[in-house]
């Protein structure tokens, strides 16, 4: 899902996303009702932000080269990462914008905006 914002939104903790108002927000996943999780447009920042800062819009219509969802998990374990290139996350944390890099390692980002592999 994709969407559009219309209200500024500043990080007030590390795991949320800032974006100014007219900003497209890709890749969202609903985490609760009043929460929502995504990927800004460069695709180098996510994170959650309010449901109510983003209207959902339908990515065909509007931005169809930008709004192609990749795939999001919930981490069924936790995971220390044992180098550069690999990402740590915690059992229930949600990892998106998914690459099935091999059949044993995926590539994806953490809620954090880390991005690295991970065993998938």
């Amino acid at each position: 899902m994709c969407g559009l914002s219309f209200k500024d939104k500043l990080i007030v903790k590390d795991n949320e996303l800032s974006f100014k108002e007219g900003e497209l927000i890709k890749d969202i996943i609903k985490v609760e009702d009043n929460w929502w999780q995504g990927t800004s447009e460069d695709g180098i920042r996510s994170g959650l932000f309010p449901a109510n800062f983003v209207k959902s819009i339908d990515p065909k219509l509007v931005f169809p080269e930008n709004c192609q969802a990749l795939p999001s998990a919930k981490a069924l374990f936790n995971y220390a990462a044992e180098d550069l290139l690999e990402i740590s996350f915690s059992e229930g944390q949600i990892i998106t914008n998914i690459k099935f890099t091999s059949d044993d390692w995926w590539e994806g980002t953490t809620e954090s905006g880390a991005l690295g592999f991970f065993p998938g």
